[in-house]
C-alpha cells in the first residue's frame, strides 16, 4: 500500500470525509483526493502534515504504509 491508500483508509476509519482532512491540513479537497489515489508525491513534510491531522506521528503512518504492501 502507498502512503496515499494508507492515508485514505486511516481517515475513512476514522470517519472523516477528504474535505475534513483538507481543511484539518490546510489544503483543498482536490488534493486531499490526488494524494489519496497516488496521483501526488509528498514530500516528507507534507507526510508529517497529513499524520498530524490523523492524529498520529509520521513514523506511525509510514509504518502503515509500509506494512500493507
Amino acid at each position: 500500500m502507498d502512503i496515499g491508500q494508507a492515508i485514505k483508509r486511516i481517515r475513512k476509519k476514522q470517519k472523516l470525509q477528504s474535505n475534513d482532512l483538507a481543511e484539518i491540513v490546510g489544503v483543498v479537497q482536490s488534493e486531499v483526493s490526488l494524494v489519496e489515489n497516488g496521483k501526488r508525491d509528498l514530500r516528507l513534510s507534507t507526510i508529517a502534515k497529513y499524520a498530524l491531522g490523523l492524529g498520529m506521528r509520521p513514523s506511525e503512518l509510514i509504518r502503515i504504509a509500509e506494512e500493507a504492501q
